[in-house]
């Protein structure tokens, strides 16, 4: 009797520990079915964190291309503006000289026109008139050396008008050198100012590309920081999954051995329960006669149904 109610008490608490099981594998269970949503959220968010990736990748790398292609430009207009600098520095340089070359011609010329007094066309005129006098006219020979004399004066005054005509004619020709001169300057000056614009411009685009360059960066980095942090917390996921996994297996193994228990310790007492009987039946008889059936019984020898 007391080992029956042992039994019981052993049966009761092994209920109560399957129960208590049961109950732990559907918080297991519930748990782990948490975790797997958790882990698909977790890779869908990752999976799209990772094509953003790619787009910023993309993004960086045509910024960079249009850069390079950017700063090509730059150096091509560079080398043009410092050429037309160069250029422009020469002509003024030329204009420089020219106009010195000028001023000597037209004082030259100023000071052969005042020296000469008289106009070319009559100094051509005086020489010729001497010259027909002296080779037509019967002159003494004093007559004739004061002529031949006014002729030297007139020659030599005639050489003066005739530098000084050939003199303003060259200032006239540096001048006509010197407008063209005057318009290659202006003309290379307005191509360096657009040349200056065209670069500024390529400046203020290289540097909205440099600042796009610079923040498609940080969103990639970001990103990646991102994606970082959610396949940490995905691993420590899947980390928490083999756990509870390993967990549930243990739970459900546990009380699979429990409930055998519980099966065995049922056995035994209903059939230390017919023992029982039988004993009491078989007491209460006068011969005190046993059939096989009740052999077995008695000895524990269970058929199973």
């Amino acid at each position: 009797m007391n080992s029956d109610n042992a039994d019981k008490t052993s049966i009761v608490a092994l209920q109560e520990e399957a129960t208590t099981l049961l109950n732990e594998i559907a918080e297991i269970r519930n748990a782990l079915k948490n975790l797997h949503e958790k882990q698909m959220l977790l890779q869908s968010e990752i999976g799209k964190l990772q094509n953003k990736k790619k787009e910023l990748l993309e993004a960086i790398r045509q910024v960079k291309t249009k850069l390079r292609s950017l700063k090509e430009e730059r150096r091509s207009i560079l080398e043009q503006l410092r050429s037309a600098i160069s250029e422009r520095r020469q002509v003024i340089s030329e204009l420089r000289a020219l106009r010195e070359l000028i001023s000597e011609k037209l004082n030259e010329w100023k000071t052969l026109a005042r020296e000469a007094r008289l106009p070319l066309q009559v100094l051509e005129k005086k020489i010729e008139e001497i010259e027909w006098e002296i080779q037509t006219k019967a002159l003494t020979v004093e007559m004739e050396a004061q002529l031949v004399e006014k002729l030297k004066v007139y020659s030599s005054l005639y050489k003066k008008a005739l530098s000084a005509q050939r003199s303003k004619e060259e200032a006239l020709e540096l001048r006509a050198l010197e407008a063209t001169l005057r318009s290659q300057a202006k003309e290379l000056a307005e191509k360096i100012k657009k040349l200056k614009e065209a670069l500024e411009a390529k400046n203020s685009e290289a540097s909205k590309l440099k600042s796009e360059l610079e923040k498609a960066v940080a969103n990639y980095m970001s990103v990646k920081e991102k994606v970082k942090e959610l396949r940490s917390e995905l691993e420590k996921c899947n980390n928490e999954v083999v756990i509870l996994t390993s967990k549930l297996n243990a739970a459900r193994r546990k009380r699979s051995e429990i409930l055998q228990a519980i099966e065995e310790l049922e056995k035994r007492q209903l059939l230390d329960s017919k023992r029982e009987k039988v004993a009491a039946e078989i007491s209460q008889r006068p011969k005190k006669r046993v059939t096989l059936e009740e052999l077995k019984i008695l000895y524990g020898i269970v058929e199973e149904e």
